[in-house]
């Protein structure tokens, strides 16, 4: 396992044996599986070791207790985004393909419907669109277009880093409402530099050209209660639709949403339809 680049113990190994011969070991957790495995669910690393296939790994981790449908969602936009979780500066690196897709997932979970954990890995892919190009990106998509039952404002159907044609080339707006023309853009946590900054706003000045409207999303936009309140409101007036938050069920689950993907927020106001 360490040779293959696993790192963080335990070690999950599934096993055809229902006897267990790791018993003694704290850093091995065994799975037993008598059942046939669908096709194309493993994948061979090297000669001594095979991995779960993507799909079939998406299904285990919903099968146990630890993750929930927002944890699932927000591993779904990684496995079908451009980018993945690491340990350097800002956390993830970009990468030119998505592991996987939505389509390849929910074909799995159909062949394995009946195994544990296959209902709560549909209702979280339900939550999601591909080809997210980051965290963040994955986030204010969770926020403004996951349904409502885990505190989305369910604005869908949107489309992640949507293609725009202009006079100066194809450009690409991070969260885009395909029925209104509309579209965010998340511009990060730090202050970009003049030369960033200026790049921005001339490809802002393209799309604008081409009839797309931008909104723009700062981080504190994000954390900040009173900020955010107030990005919500600027969205909804935008597509030209009504802000539904009067039910404190809702309140609460938006809340509990943003504290999950937000632990940094900063309690400035609350949300007075």
């Amino acid at each position: 396992m360490a040779r293959a680049g696993a790192k963080t113990p335990p070690f999950h190994v599934m096993t055809e044996n229902k006897n267990n011969p790791w018993r003694d070991r704290k850093d091995i957790v065994v799975h037993s599986r008598t059942a046939p495995l669908p096709y194309r669910s493993l994948i061979p690393v090297n000669k001594e070791l095979t991995i779960a296939s993507p799909e079939l790994a998406f299904i285990q981790l919903a099968a146990m207790d630890f993750y929930d449908e927002i944890d699932l969602a927000r591993i779904a936009y990684e496995l079908c985004g451009t980018y993945v979780l690491d340990v350097s500066w800002d956390g993830f690196t970009n990468t030119e393909a998505p592991i996987t897709n939505k389509g390849k997932m929910l074909r799995m979970i159909e062949r394995e419907s009946r195994t544990r954990g296959a209902a709560k890995a549909k209702r979280a892919l339900e939550c999601i669109y591909e080809k997210s190009n980051s965290p963040m990106e994955s986030d204010l998509a969770l926020l403004f277009a996951a349904p409502r039952r885990i505190g989305g404002f369910d604005l869908g159907p949107i489309a992640m880093n949507y293609k725009v044609k202009t006079k100066d080339g194809a450009k690409y707006v991070d969260l885009f409402f395909l029925e209104r023309n509309v579209g965010l853009e998340y511009k990060g946590k730090d202050s970009h530099s003049i030369e960033k900054t200026q790049r921005d706003d001339r490809r802002q000045n393209r799309l604008v050209a081409e009839g797309v409207t931008i909104i723009n999303v700062w981080y504190d936009d994000l954390v900040n209660d009173w900020l955010f309140d107030k990005l919500a409101r600027d969205v909804f007036a935008t597509l030209d639709a009504r802000l539904r938050c009067r039910s404190k069920q809702f309140q609460t689950q938006q809340k509990l949403l943003r504290a999950k993907l937000l632990p940094s927020i900063q309690k400035f106001g609350s949300f007075e339809p």
